[in-house]
């Protein structure tokens, strides 16, 4: 996998506490080509090949969080290491064609390696914390610093 600071083109952003990981309206066309790996033919359609392996990327999010006083405390997550199953979409039969529901992708995380020692699947960061990383968290990929003997806590 490229560091995930280094690959902050595209992401796919998930916004409500308790819906399932991977469900979004519509995956962006270079998302396919950049992540799963498509084509697009020289006529211009997309075209999902079998042969292809998909590429790991950093997957950014947020859910609703409270704190421990009870109050509304927001949280940013990141999967440093995400791979997605094959897209799944459902479709409505109408009068006038085919209206395109939502697109599924189940996703899993996989430890990656920071170097030192340091190895992490994800890193949560919450508002009341960390304002100054959680205004800037879909910039860039957050990657931790660790301190001379290790995470602290």
């Amino acid at each position: 996998m490229q560091d995930p600071a280094k690959h902050n083109s595209e992401w796919v952003s998930l916004s409500e506490a308790g819906k399932a990981l991977g469900i979004v309206a519509h995956f962006p066309d270079q998302f396919l080509i950049d992540v799963l790996n498509w084509a697009r033919s020289q006529e211009g359609a997309l075209i999902e090949l079998a042969n292809r392996v998909q590429s790991s990327f950093a997957l950014l999010f947020e859910v609703a969080g409270v704190n421990h006083g009870g109050e509304d405390d927001p949280v940013r997550i990141v999967y440093y290491h995400a791979k997605g199953a094959k897209p799944a979409q459902s479709y409505t039969t109408m009068e006038d064609g085919i209206a395109v529901q939502t697109q599924t992708m189940a996703i899993a995380a996989s430890p990656y390696d920071f170097g030192g020692g340091f190895v992490a699947t994800r890193a949560k960061v919450r508002k009341s914390e960390m304002p100054m990383v959680f205004e800037s968290f879909f910039d860039k990929v957050f990657v931790p610093t660790f301190g001379h003997s290790g995470l602290y806590g």
